[in-house]
């Protein structure tokens, strides 16, 4: 009897390479998987096989004999990759096939399938209970003359999310990272340190804008005291903070530096320069050709880290992954791996302002003179796109919501992203350049500036202190 459930076995494996085999290109799906303790409501996700079962007219062959009789382990035999797309691998014996997997009533279907293959996909069933995915395949075949059936059951446990598009690929931005993300992607012209403003808010109504600094002051009459000039006619941008320091960029003609509590301008670098962020003890930016550079925080040892790229909305992750929107193709957006120079495009449409939070990559994406509003998940690479109302303005994510840069400010919970089209907004679209999650400033369409510590749509807690942009 053992033969002929070897038999079985040779017959499942044999229509697995005729519908659906390839090479084993696939790899080892363990290598790029996000663990999570969650309970699991999916089959999306990496799989290990703990168990194998077959059975035939009443007799049962178990894993250990299973695995002993091929020298493999059960997660050797078979495993599997299922992506939120409905997409996905499976390796069985070393073999590797691609796989497709709906939802249906109380089970998953799964079918090996292939473009080059004329057979009819093969089919499987699999249940998710008690955070394990059981895997049943029935077969009938002939065998000394006697039809038979035989079933094999694999039991998996999940192992974590997969993305398609890195190895080891994991990235769980917390909400301050979040933020500091948004900050950026609305060009960092505005930071707090110490209870003291630094940014463009100097400026008159007519006249050139002023880079400035000034005090706080938090009451029943909040404002900006003390203010003081840094640097005249002058646009600062991604303004950061790093040993009692803040660094921007001019104009995006150079790179300086100011003490903190102090208004002397230190310059470090001169030429075209944009997108200045520091990540440990460099500092990342784009020189005039939009190639990405490093420097040390001192301005000197310039070293080209990205080329031939033409790179705008560069943000450097803390997986030493580094999120670009390409400009050389079609402003799509790709993902570059620091340690190992591998780039990687995620999506193939115009993408701009792009945030992460949870396991997407929100954007926005035009449309005729106005946006609309996307999210790409980071593990399938499905891209969905809001229904309904689109954009004028950008937006930030803070603390969970999304606020955007629209009439009134609407904010939406991250989890209802899409429903923007249901809120009442309207009037002058604002611009949103700053939240540390307690003190807030944005700017109407004529530049003036508003402080607010409440939130970034509160009636309430609502100060003018002065003008961003050149209004002539």
């Amino acid at each position: 009897m053992k033969k002929k459930l070897m038999v079985v076995i040779t017959v499942f494996i044999i229509c697995f390479c005729i519908t659906g085999c390839g090479d084993s290109s696939g790899g080892d799906v363990e290598k790029k998987v996000k663990k999570t303790e969650l309970e699991i409501t999916s089959i999306e996700g990496g799989w290990k096989c703990v168990d194998i079962k077959i059975e035939e007219d009443g007799t049962k062959m178990e894993k250990k004999e299973i695995e002993d009789m091929y020298e493999m382990k059960a997660d050797e035999i078979i495993q599997l990759t299922a992506y939120g797309d409905g997409t996905g691998e499976m390796i069985f014996f070393g073999d590797y096939a691609n796989i497709t997997w709906t939802e249906e009533k109380d089970k998953y279907v799964i079918k090996v399938t292939s473009a080059e293959s004329t057979e009819e996909p093969l089919t499987m069933d699999a249940l998710l209970k008690d955070n394990k995915l059981t895997i049943k395949f029935v077969d009938s075949y002939t065998a000394d003359g006697v039809e038979l059936e035989s079933t094999m059951n694999f039991e998996f446990e999940h192992q974590g999310k997969v993305s398609k598009f890195f190895e080891n690929f994991d990235i769980n931005l917390s909400d301050k990272e979040v933020l500091k993300m948004s900050n950026f992607m609305a060009t960092g012209q505005c930071i707090v340190v110490d209870e003291t403003l630094y940014g463009n808010f100097g400026g008159e109504f007519v006249g050139k804008g002023t880079f400035s600094m000034g005090k706080i002051k938090k009451g029943d009459e909040p404002k900006v005291s003390d203010v003081k000039e840094i640097a005249k006619q002058s646009l600062a941008t991604y303004l950061t903070e790093k040993d009692g320091h803040i660094y921007g960029i001019l104009n995006n003609e150079k790179i300086i530096k100011v003490k903190v509590g102090n208004s002397k301008v230190e310059t470090l670098y001169e030429g075209g320069c944009d997108y200045l962020q520091i990540v440990g003890d460099k500092m990342y930016y784009t020189d005039e050709n939009y190639s990405l550079y490093t420097m040390s925080l001192d301005g000197k040892n310039k070293t080209n880290v990205i080329d031939k790229k033409e790179i705008y909305y560069t943000y450097i992750l803390p997986n030493e992954k580094v999120l670009y929107q390409d400009d050389s193709d079609k402003e799509s957006l790709h993902m570059h791996d620091l340690k190992t120079g591998e780039d990687v495009k995620l999506n193939d449409v115009v993408s701009y302002c792009p945030i992460i939070y949870g396991d997407h990559i929100y954007y926005t994406s035009p449309k005729g003179e106005k946006y609309t509003f996307n999210r790409l998940d980071l593990y399938s690479g499905n891209v969905e796109t809001a229904p309904g109302n689109m954009l004028e303005s950008e937006f930030v994510i803070e603390n969970g919501n999304i606020v955007f840069g629209e009439g009134g400010l609407p904010t939406l919970s991250v989890n209802k992203w899409n429903k923007l089209s249901e809120t009442n907004y309207g009037g002058m679209v604002s611009r949103i350049y700053y939240s540390d999650g307690k003190t807030r400033l944005y700017s109407d369409s004529n530049g003036k500036m508003y402080l607010t510590f409440d939130k970034f749509n509160s009636a309430e807690d609502k100060v003018t202190i002065g003008y961003n942009h050149i209004n002539q």
